[in-house]
């Protein structure tokens, strides 16, 4: 999906569990904690490569549907975000 302003998870990340940033995305990640990563469209190359490979190595859907400033403001966060992760909720 390439119109990132109204992306039709908006309202489903808005009121999820999340972390936000590459450090947080990787360590819940590796911790199998993620229901979902997404990564911003826009975010720089080395972020995008990482994310896609952890995404396949634990099998984290990956949603690519945000530009930063987009998945930020979604996040609730005043800055942009390049990507961010889904927390699994614990039953």
């Amino acid at each position: 999906m390439n119109n990132t302003e109204n992306h039709t998870g908006s309202d489903l990340i808005a009121g999820q569990p999340k972390v936000v940033g590459l450090k947080q995305v990787l360590r819940h990640a590796a911790e199998r904690e993620l229901s979902k990563i997404y990564l911003a469209s826009d975010a720089d190359s080395h972020i995008s490569e990482t994310l896609e490979r952890t995404a396949k190595q634990y099998g984290v859907p990956l949603d690519r549907g945000f530009s930063k400033k987009a998945l930020g403001k979604t996040c609730g966060i005043d800055v942009d975000a390049a990507c961010a992760g889904i927390l699994i909720e614990e039953k």
